[in-house]
């Protein structure tokens, strides 16, 4: 994709109003919402190879927007620096998600970000392998550490 287009696209979701929506129905209409700043919910999923956002049995890959310095999570090989021109918001709430994200803590979130989807896949996660979808995170709302006994 040409790099000017991207900058102008990074821009236009800077300001744009995200929509709400269930992972259920971002799963369900993956055509009609690509490329949309959406805002959803769900179980946050993480470990070796595995940064997913879940409903029920709907799941898609999560990706740090641009701003930190690696994804959370970790695989055997390739580059972990977010590079995507939709730009993360660093602030409170979000340093206060990443760091229970890198200490393995369960947690469900509420997150905006834009929603991208494959025709077929799956093509995004660890080597394009693990997601038909994925999330690309510009801010956490709000977090809820899970209790697992």
């Amino acid at each position: 994709m040409n790099m000017n287009l991207l900058v102008f696209i990074a821009i236009a979701w800077a300001g744009a109003e995200p929509t709400d929506i269930t992972l259920r129905g971002l799963t369900a209409h993956p055509v009609e919402n690509n490329g949309k700043l959406v805002r959803t919910s769900g179980r946050v999923f993480i470990e070796f190879e595995r940064f997913e956002l879940c409903a029920e049995s709907n799941c898609i890959w999560l990706e740090y927007g641009s701003g930190p310095k690696t994804q959370p999570t970790t695989w055997c090989c390739g580059d972990l620096t977010p590079r995507d021109p939709l730009k993360l918001i660093q602030d409170s709430q979000f340093r206060r998600f990443d760091r229970s994200l890198r200490s393995q803590e369960s947690l469900s979130a509420t997150m905006t970000g834009r929603f991208d989807a494959c025709e077929s896949g799956p093509c995004f996660g660890h080597m394009g392998m693990s997601s038909k979808a994925r999330l690309v995170i510009q801010s956490v709302q709000r977090f809820t550490l899970i209790h697992v006994h």
